[in-house]
């Protein structure tokens, strides 16, 4: 699961990794899946939200949202591809009314109305998503778990950054790993063979390019580093049970 934890008023103490952290009302964090944590709400006045989702519902329910480019949204793929993912983000907007409208409105859809919907949840979900990219981006704080976390972490973003003309033999130069150990630490950690996960990759920037600019079909595959446009329709298609020319259609 995937936990979302707003403080609406007064402060909560967040524990991670043996150490604490006192969160003041306005503060939002996102948990991912198999994160060791802990929430306490010290004093009777203390009001904090807890929104809890199937990490198996991201890919699907919020494609809009994880096919932005940003800090947010590159948090959700590492947690979508890597296993034993633990790491949470941590945002302070104690002065956004817009979040913390969202906050209640999720809470009395999901806990009170008798007739909630799961879509008014989600659109909702998705909102308060999207005021975080728009307003606070820039200043979120990543706290993650062990160090071979961070490792993979820094070796997603170099593919991430180079997925045009990455390949595994650059890749384990540029960490000075060889190519072996570099392959089998990637599928150890992802499930993915390297291969596989830089498609992953491509295919993320290509839906991105579809719903935000102007490119052609052939433009955005020669830009991302595909050779073969026969194999990259086929390859869409299988992993967006549509064309490129219909997936641009209903999203953008």
């Amino acid at each position: 699961f995937v936990k979302l934890t707003y403080v609406v008023r007064g402060n909560s103490l967040f524990n991670l990794n043996h150490k604490t952290y006192e969160l003041p009302a306005g503060s939002l964090v996102v948990v991912g899946p198999n994160t060791v944590q802990s929430f306490f709400a010290p004093h009777d006045e203390d009001l904090v939200l807890n929104i809890i989702m199937r990490s198996s519902s991201f890919e699907k329910m919020f494609l809009p949202l994880i096919m932005e480019s940003n800090e947010l949204s590159d948090y959700f793929w590492q947690m979508m591809y890597e296993k034993d993912f633990s790491s949470i983000l941590l945002f302070h907007c104690p002065h956004n009314r817009e979040i913390h409208h969202l906050a209640l409105q999720l809470y009395y859809e999901s806990q009170i109305n008798r007739n909630h919907s799961l879509l008014i949840i989600n659109s909702y979900i998705l909102l308060l998503f999207a005021q975080l990219i728009r307003n606070h981006i820039d200043d979120v704080q990543k706290l993650s778990g062990s160090g071979s976390q961070r490792a993979t972490s820094n070796i997603f973003k170099y593919i991430t950054e180079h997925k045009a003309e990455v390949t595994l033999a650059k890749t384990a130069e540029h960490f000075g790993l060889s190519i072996g150990y570099l392959s089998r630490y990637i599928k150890s950690r992802t499930g993915y063979t390297f291969s596989a996960l830089v498609q992953k990759l491509r295919l993320k920037e290509a839906a991105y390019l579809l719903i935000n600019s102007g490119l052609s079909v052939e433009e955005i595959v020669y830009r991302i580093g595909y050779t073969d446009l026969s194999n990259f329709y086929r390859v869409f298609k299988e992993t967006y049970q549509m064309t490129p020319g219909e997936f641009r259609n209903l999203y953008s």
